[in-house]
């Protein structure tokens, strides 16, 4: 637990008080006194996140998502350390002598004199349930970031996977009762199979028609994911790991968006693959080349940190 002196000031305090109360005070009223501050603290930082989410800069609801992962985490290793009969919190922070003394002279006022003093209510949680609401805020903060990270690249290729279901559907014959006179084997080869798409391998010429389905409609999407790899995710990969310093933490993240934008990217190519036929198919990027596009753009977002870190 580095640069403490990033830290959010709540949790810096957290962390200072239940450092100077572990050695005096005993288990059972530290373990409550923990417990409410490190909800709190919780509450806290969720507060600050979305204080910085509407703040209206491009970046705003990144940097508030990418604010709270950090210090959850943060928070997440300070309430693994609170199993009070087999560990010691003594990493968390040196003793205060001035700190000792006033608590020694008020016990009988703990925990509700503590968090009144920092201007919140108490709550009323186990510690269990208080690291099960961590890690829930956590997982929810984690997801909030890869969508952030890769919405800007993905979403455009499911709007176009989205037209094409939607044109399907509008396309797709009424359902007519099979005739008495005709055998299931007969009805079945009758019907024409559907792509996974949802619209008939025998495609109406009008898909052909469709403005969106044109070669050069399908150039400017490839040259638009390409772009976006280049620009938008680069920028964010580079702000993924300016906030989480560990690159462990940064890599898991990481590789979770290059999953996802691979994953629509895919779908999206088997969608056009699975109708349409000739130029517009090779207007696709291919399955390597997104590989190596999104890769890329991950590299230089990690190169680019590394220059400005001076490694």
């Amino acid at each position: 637990m580095a640069k403490k002196e990033t830290w959010y000031p709540t949790l810096e305090k957290t962390v200072w008080v239940l450092s100077q109360l572990h050695d005096f005070v005993k288990p059972a009223i530290f373990e409550d006194i923990a417990q409410e501050a490190v909800s709190l603290c919780r509450h806290s930082l969720v507060a600050a996140a979305e204080l910085i989410r509407v703040q209206g800069a491009p970046m705003s609801s990144l940097d508030g998502s990418l604010f709270l992962v950090r210090h959850l985490l943060i928070l997440k290793e300070v309430t693994n350390n609170l199993d009070l009969a087999h560990r010691d919190l003594e990493d968390l922070g040196g003793r205060s002598d001035t700190f000792t003394l006033m608590f020694s002279k008020t016990t009988s006022l703990l925990p509700n004199a503590l968090f009144a003093s920092l201007g919140m209510p108490k709550t009323d949680e186990s510690i269990s349930e208080t690291k099960h609401s961590v890690d829930h805020d956590l997982r929810e903060a984690c997801e909030a970031v890869i969508a952030q990270c890769t919405d800007p690249i993905c979403d455009p290729l499911r709007q176009w996977v989205v037209q094409l279901q939607d044109f399907a559907a509008s396309t797709r014959k009424p359902q007519v009762a099979p005739s008495a006179s005709r055998s299931p084997s007969q009805q079945d080869s009758a019907s024409p199979p559907l792509t996974s798409a949802g619209l008939s391998s025998s495609a109406p010429p009008s898909l052909a028609a469709q403005p969106w389905a044109q070669k050069a409609a399908l150039e400017a999407l490839s040259s638009d994911f390409r772009a976006a790899c280049a620009g938008e995710l680069r920028t964010r990969i580079l702000r993924l790991r300016l906030y989480l310093e560990d690159e462990r933490t940064a890599g898991v993240l990481a590789g979770h968006v290059r999953a996802r934008i691979l994953e629509a990217h895919g779908t999206w190519r088997d969608a056009v693959w699975g109708v349409l036929s000739g130029e517009p198919r090779n207007a696709v990027t291919t399955s390597a080349e997104a590989r190596e596009i999104v890769e890329e753009a991950c590299r230089e977002g990690e190169t680019t940190l590394e220059l400005e870190n001076g490694k």
